[in-house]
């Protein structure tokens, strides 16, 4: 695999979510991959999506948007992963933010 082969990174599946991997280096947690096969992804080249660690999703969606941004994607609570949103800068460019649960970081276990 191109990934493996390049940056060192293992994967393994994220709890029962089949479409959602967890990106390991080493042993530590390095990123998080997930299918986008739903319907509202129709038309969407396959691609990297951002997310950064933020110490709560909702402050960061309200302060996007006190700032200009946009919220694109509300709050929302994914088992052993976290609490996801995406949002927009005031230019339109997307970027999710995610407060990830301890448990995320231990499936390796």
């Amino acid at each position: 695999m191109f990934y493996s082969a390049t940056m060192g990174w293992t994967f393994r599946q994220a709890g029962e979510a089949a479409d959602y991997w967890l990106v390991f280096k080493d042993d530590k947690v390095v990123g998080g991959l997930y299918h986008m096969h739903d319907a509202e992804f129709d038309g969407v080249p396959e691609h990297w999506f951002s997310y950064v660690e933020v110490d709560d999703v909702d402050v960061a969606c309200a302060t996007a948007v006190a700032a200009g941004g946009n919220v694109l994607r509300k709050p929302t609570f994914i088992p052993n992963v976290g609490r996801i949103a995406i949002l927009s800068d005031p230019a339109g460019s997307p970027i999710g933010c995610i407060s990830p649960e301890r448990e995320a970081a231990e499936i390796a276990a």
